[in-house]
This record gives C-alpha cells, sequence and structure tokens, in this order.
C-alpha cells in the first residue's frame, strides 16, 4: 500500500511540475484525464446523475469529476449508483487515512490490488426535502438579499485564516466580519486577506484569551452586536487533536458545506431568505463520526439544568440533530435568548478542558433547542442525497443496518467481544428494576406498601454508596444490611430478601435472543467473552441469570459489585484497555452495549472499539413514538405497567 502511495505521489509531483498553472478564474481539472475515462469506462462515475445529484452547472464533465474528487477526500458525496464510497472507506480504513478520494484510489490501486467495491447503499435518505425552487440556488439573488449578515470566525490556528478567506471568496452577499484571535500577530494578516473581499464590510477583531474555546469569545466579544443582523455564520479553527494527528476529513466537511461549496451555500441563505420558520443550519452529521455523537453523552444534567434555568425550556429526547462541531448557520432570532444573556470568561472553564461534559458541549448543543422553543425549525444538507431537509432522522440511520451481517465483518478482525448484559442481552419486562422492588412486601409479608418500599430500598443504597465517598460499587448484601440497620427488615433475613429480589426480577427478564445468539454463535467459533456489568448483583446472580436466558459458552465476567470496577466512571475499561495493551491486544476487542456513556463514550476513551445498539428508550423516539411519561424512575405503578411495557418491548430488538 505504503509503496504504491509512494508511486503515487512522485507521479503527481511530476505532473504539477510539468503542467502550466490554470488561470487563477477557471476551474481546476483533475491532472490526470485517463482517470476521468475509466472512471466513465467503469460506469462508476455517471457525470449526468452526479451533475443533477448535486445542482453542478457546467457543460464540462470532467469539471464534475473534479467537483467529485476533491469531496470525496472528506465527504460522502456518491459518484454513481455503481460505487458506494463510504463502505470503500469502512473496508479500507488506510485509503481514508491516507486522505485518498475512495474512487480515486480504487481506480490507481484498489481494483489491482483486489478491493472489493459495493453498488450504492442508501442508508439513510430524508423523508422530506425543503423546495429549491425558493432557495436562490445557483443564483446571485443573495446579492441583493434584504437581510443583513455577520461571519463570526475564532482563529486558534493561522493557517486557517487563508482557509477561511478562500472559502468566503465569491460568495454574492455583504456581509460583516467578526473575528476573535488568540494571537495578536494574526490581525494584520486577517485584515490584509479579508479586506481583498469587495463583499467584506466592517472587520471587527478581537484578541481574545484562550477561554471558552470557540463559543466563549464570540459570545462575550460580540453577542450584542450580533443581535442587531438577521443571520449569521460561525465557524472556527478545528483540528480535533484529541487524536493526536489533525482530523482534517472532520474540518474539512463543515467548512465545505457551511461556507466553500457555493451551491449549498447560496440554497441555505435562499431557504432562510424565503422560508421564515428556518432557524438554525448545519450539514448533517459527519457521516464517519457514530451515531450516538447525536445524544446529551456527559452534558446531560448540566444541560437539563441550564435550559431549564436560564432559558425556561424543558428537554424531551437525549438523541438529537445539532451542529455537532460547533460549526453553523443561523437566524440571529432563532438564537437570540443565547445573545442577549450576559456572558464573561469567567462562565467557561480554563485549559485544558476534558474532552466532553463542559458548558461548551452544552452550548453546543443548546442551540437548536433554544431555536424550537422559539417556533423555529434547524435544517441540514445531506451531502449523500444532495438535498436540504428539515427530518433529523440521520442521528439513527445506523441503527437500522444488518448486526449480524456488522458483527460478521467485524469478527475477521477481532479477537474478544464483550457484552453489556441489560437491556443489551436482556430486557425487563416493565423496563425498570424498580418494579422488582415495588414486589418486595407482597411476596415478603412485609407491613409496607410497594412504594414506600422502593423509597427506603433505594434511599439504603444511596446511605451504602455515600458511606464509600461514591468510590467502587455497592452489593446488594450491602443494600439489605443497610435496610436492616435502618430496622425495615429483620437482620437474620438480609440473605434471604436479596435472594428475594433478584428472583422477582430475573421472573420478569427476557433475553434479546439475537444478541444472545450471537454471543453463543461467537463463543463457538473461538471467540474470548467478556460480560461486563455494573450491577448490585452479585457475579454468581449474574451467571444465574445469563444461564436462564441462554448463555451457553464459557465467558470471563466483569462484576462491578465484586471488583469495585464500573463501567460508567471508567475503572473497568482503563483496566481492561491495560490488561490488553501489555498483550498488544488492545485492537482486538469489540464492546457491545446499549448505554451511550458508559457502553460508547467512555470505553473508546479508553481505546476499545464499540458497538453501540439503542437503549429501549431510544429505541421508543427512533420508531417515531411519543415521548410519553418518563419511565426512569418510579412514580406511579400504572403507568410504569403500561409505559414500562410498551417502552420494553419496543427494546426487544437490537435493530430499528
Amino acid at each position: 500500500m505504503f509503496r504504491n502511495i509512494k508511486k503515487y505521489i512522485f507521479r503527481k509531483i511530476k505532473k504539477l511540475l510539468s503542467r502550466n498553472k490554470s488561470p487563477r478564474n477557471k476551474s481546476p481539472r483533475i491532472e490526470n484525464s485517463d482517470l476521468y475515462v475509466e472512471a466513465i469506462e467503469k460506469k462508476l462515475f455517471d457525470p449526468a446523475w452526479y451533475k443533477n445529484r448535486y445542482h453542478i452547472n457546467t457543460d464540462n464533465s470532467e469539471d464534475a469529476f473534479h467537483d467529485y474528487i476533491r469531496k470525496s477526500k472528506f465527504s460522502n458525496v456518491i459518484p454513481s449508483k455503481n460505487f458506494d464510497p463510504v463502505s470503500y472507506f469502512q473496508n479500507n480504513p488506510d485509503v481514508y487515512r491516507a486522505g485518498f478520494s475512495p474512487l480515486q484510489h480504487y481506480l490507481e490501486f484498489g481494483c489491482h490490488e483486489g478491493r472489493v467495491i459495493h453498488p450504492l447503499r442508501n442508508l439513510w435518505k430524508e423523508n422530506s426535502t425543503l423546495n429549491s425552487d425558493n432557495s436562490n440556488s445557483n443564483s446571485n439573488s443573495n446579492s441583493n438579499s434584504s437581510g443583513k449578515y455577520a461571519v463570526v470566525l475564532h482563529i486558534y490556528y493561522a493557517d486557517f485564516i487563508d482557509r477561511f478567506y478562500h472559502a468566503f471568496e465569491d460568495v454574492n452577499f455583504n456581509f460583516d466580519l467578526f473575528v476573535t484571535i488568540t494571537s495578536s500577530s494574526f490581525e494584520k494578516k486577517v485584515i490584509e486577506k479579508f479586506s481583498k473581499n469587495p463583499k467584506v464590510g466592517k472587520i471587527t477583531i478581537k484578541n481574545v484569551p484562550n477561554l471558552g474555546r470557540n463559543f466563549g469569545p464570540f459570545l462575550v466579544e460580540f453577542s450584542e452586536q450580533l443581535v442587531k443582523y438577521d443571520f449569521m455564520c460561525h465557524l472556527h479553527s478545528k483540528k480535533s487533536l484529541y487524536s493526536g494527528t489533525e482530523q482534517v476529513h472532520w474540518a474539512e466537511y463543515l467548512l465545505e458545506y457551511i461556507a466553500r461549496d457555493k451551491n449549498v451555500l447560496n440554497s441555505t441563505l435562499g431557504h432562510f431568505e424565503s422560508n421564515p420558520s428556518l432557524g438554525v443550519y448545519s450539514p448533517t452529521t459527519f457521516w464517519n463520526m457514530p451515531q450516538w455523537a447525536c445524544h446529551w453523552l456527559k452534558n446531560k444534567q448540566m444541560g437539563h439544568q441550564i435550559l431549564k434555568d436560564w432559558f425556561d425550556i424543558e428537554s424531551e429526547h437525549d438523541f438529537f440533530g445539532y451542529p455537532v462541531g460547533g460549526m453553523f448557520w443561523a437566524r440571529i432570532d432563532a438564537i437570540r435568548p443565547l445573545l442577549e444573556r450576559e456572558w464573561s470568561y469567567d462562565d467557561f472553564p480554563k485549559e485544558p478542558i476534558p474532552a466532553d461534559g463542559t458548558l461548551l458541549h452544552v452550548i453546543e448543543r443548546i442551540i437548536p433547542l433554544i431555536a424550537k422553543s422559539r417556533g423555529y425549525l434547524p435544517f441540514y444538507y445531506n451531502p449523500s442525497t444532495g438535498n436540504f431537509t428539515t427530518d433529523d432522522g440521520f442521528i439513527f440511520f445506523e441503527y437500522s443496518s444488518n448486526l449480524e451481517e456488522k458483527i460478521d465483518f467485524i469478527s475477521k478482525s477481532v479477537d474478544i467481544f464483550s457484552f453489556d448484559v441489560f437491556d443489551t442481552l436482556v430486557w425487563r419486562k416493565y423496563y425498570n428494576p424498580d418494579y422488582a422492588k415495588y414486589l418486595m412486601p407482597e411476596s415478603s409479608g412485609i407491613d409496607l406498601s410497594g412504594a414506600e418500599f422502593v423509597k427506603l430500598r433505594n434511599q439504603a443504597e444511596f446511605k451504602v454508596r455515600k458511606s464509600k465517598k461514591f468510590k467502587g460499587d455497592v452489593s446488594i448484601l450491602e443494600v439489605y444490611k443497610e435496610l436492616a440497620s435502618m430496622s425495615v427488615i429483620p437482620e437474620s433475613k438480609v440473605k434471604d430478601f436479596s435472594e428475594l429480589e433478584f428472583e422477582l426480577d430475573i421472573s420478569m427478564i427476557k433475553p434479546k435472543e439475537r444478541l444472545v445468539n450471537m454471543l453463543n454463535s461467537l463463543g463457538e467459533k473461538g471467540k474470548k467473552i467478556y460480560i461486563v456489568t455494573d450491577t448490585y448483583y452479585t457475579g454468581d446472580q449474574i451467571e444465574r441469570l445469563l444461564s436462564s436466558v441462554g448463555v451457553t459458552v464459557s465467558y470471563e465476567l466483569f462484576v462491578s459489585s465484586e471488583n469495585g470496577l464500573r463501567k460508567d466512571n471508567g475503572t473497568v475499561w482503563s483496566k481492561i484497555s491495560q490488561d490488553l495493551k501489555n498483550k498488544n491486544s488492545v485492537n482486538k476487542i469489540l464492546h457491545i452495549g446499549d448505554n451511550v456513556v458508559s457502553d460508547a463514550q467512555i470505553p473508546g476513551d479508553y481505546g476499545i472499539r464499540n458497538l453501540h445498539i439503542l437503549a429501549p428508550k431510544d429505541k421508543w423516539q427512533a420508531l417515531g413514538m411519543s415521548q410519553k411519561p418518563c419511565v426512569d424512575s418510579f412514580f406511579d405503578l400504572n403507568s410504569m405497567k403500561k409505559w414500562g411495557l410498551l417502552i420494553a418491548n419496543s427494546g426487544k430488538d437490537p435493530s430499528i
């Protein structure tokens, strides 16, 4: 592979040295016309189909081919019905990391190396589109727009000055520019560059402290001025260096579909101008990000509190569309409450900040929620189809794929499969474990109502956790010992009551048959199986539960009540990751679970590959059902039996 890349680079350099530069006002052509001819001959690039899909006005099909080659290095644009770029990237991650166009790589190297291609797979298609007739697409009508536009840039990395300048070249609307910089040395170049653009009016530059990343500076410095505009664009110099190397694909994707692609940009502004119900725009979430990124993640508690206390907004769902990456266009009135709030740099965390769970991550998510609360709709551009839509179904498309096929493909490169238990391998009839606790008084003869016992039982668990300073975990035996000390149960019955709660719970637990069957099949094929669960049940009880739902192969068990290591605080993932690193096997494990944070985000932080399946309540949302009464806490028995039963049943199958 690397020898081929070296040959390719050498060939490119040779051509660059030998050819004349194209005039600046001409569209660049793909250097190798033979590549274009080969793509046409093999029916892997369809010029008419591509130009129609992406609204490209050119009579020269090579220009369309060049457009595809350039964008396809970072975007999920489709060259024809006969070539699926996403599957090529997924099956050949070396091609993605090397920054190749998938079709270009296949034509130059992949077809000779025996790499497999697939026809187009429509993983997700919007159920409705915005009318392009009113979007001013491919026109200069925005130059006479009645709207006042502001472009806000946060520049931390100097090389983005040129990137942003070129992104706003040749726009057909006038705008004022607001720039925050973290080094005074950037100011001269910003003014020098953007003063050349005849569409730029006033330029305001603020040298700011390195606080609040991209959101803090623009909210602190420019909020008061921005409320006087009609529309704003917010971009920042994103490099995503947390992985150790610059993640150019995501940044290029966002910059392309927010500013650089003029067809998309003109349509975006046209939709804003012609449809007063639209409030916030961003492209659909970057195609190579896991879908669970479209979730509150570690920001839920803070996010709900901020929405309620600052904006008097209630949040309904855990999954939702938002401008992942923090770049967007917005109608000012849609986000006015955010801008009218008084901000200071003291509001924001000091560097270095964690990768998630801060005010900055909350702000990114609440932008569309504020807009919705004011009667405005978020809308998106889908690069796969070339359409604009208000449909946010893309947040769940990954969960509709064939799970067995996905596992079968992954198993070729994985030696260890790890499984969560509750809501992954098994499901509870009434969804909430509190229902088993509710049945305890009647089953044990305690003179308490079910609701009273649930309250006392959960208080006892909290007391034990508090006594341990919330470190490690608790066991069900410790909880019932605490209940005995509270005189709720006889001290002599601690073990009996612990077992009774488990038996009541297990009587209402059923297998998720597809996942249990997959686990058994993988084990029978010689794959090592881990079972990892955060629970107060004992290891012996979990083994009995797994046996009761049909797990027949051997496995290694990680139970938090016994080893004190939990998924949700990362301690068990730290141990597993370190153990596997010592054996050079950390890249040979896949964890499967339903909790977005503890089964996906956190193991990923430790370098553990994961496959997220939807929890029952999230699947309920994905199916388009109403969000109905909360079943996460035990409030009302009738509600629990009705909605708990429905939500649990909806989640018994892992796929949509």
